[in-house]
């Protein structure tokens, strides 16, 4: 009888082939690959993806997830990190960022309450220059760029 592979075998595939060459393989129609992929709960391609992969919290199993990953907070933090990121970006985004940037110059960063959601919190000496309070049990990104794109310079034209 047909059928996709595990979970984590179809992640694998997902990031190098199609969902109707994956369909194709395992005898199944790519409409049942997009819906197992839905099941994961996270973006594998797009412009978000990469960003959402630097983020220090792990939400795909969260059963609020999708209404977290909604919220002004972290729209705002997620438009930041795009500009940081070099996009440009669209009117509902770029007003995300600002009243995102404006918490930050007040002395707020992010932080990930499992209740809440993405919440302002006052900043502490732990967050230096961070836009987000990183968890103590994961590490910073290795990559300057990647790291780059959580950092809040004040020289940076952000108005």
């Amino acid at each position: 009888m047909p059928g996709l592979p595990d979970d984590e075998t179809l992640r694998k595939l997902l990031a190098t082939m199609g969902r109707a060459e994956i369909a194709k393989q395992y005898g199944v129609s790519p409409q049942a690959v997009s819906y197992r992929r839905g099941l994961f709960n996270e973006n594998l391609k797009g412009r978000n993806a990469r960003l959402n992969r630097l983020l220090p919290w792990d939400l795909s199993e969260h059963p609020k997830r999708r209404e977290f990953m909604d919220q002004y907070s972290f729209r705002g933090l997620r438009a930041y990190m795009r500009e940081r990121n070099g996009e440009e970006l669209g009117g509902s985004a770029r007003s995300d960022r600002k009243s995102f940037v404006n918490h930050i110059r007040g002395g707020e960063v992010i932080a990930l309450d499992l209740e809440l959601g993405f919440i302002y919190v006052p900043r502490e000496s732990r967050d230096d220059s961070l836009v987000v309070r990183w968890p103590s049990d994961v590490p910073l990104p290795k990559e300057s760029a990647d790291l780059a794109l959580f950092v809040y310079e004040q020289k940076v034209g952000l108005d």
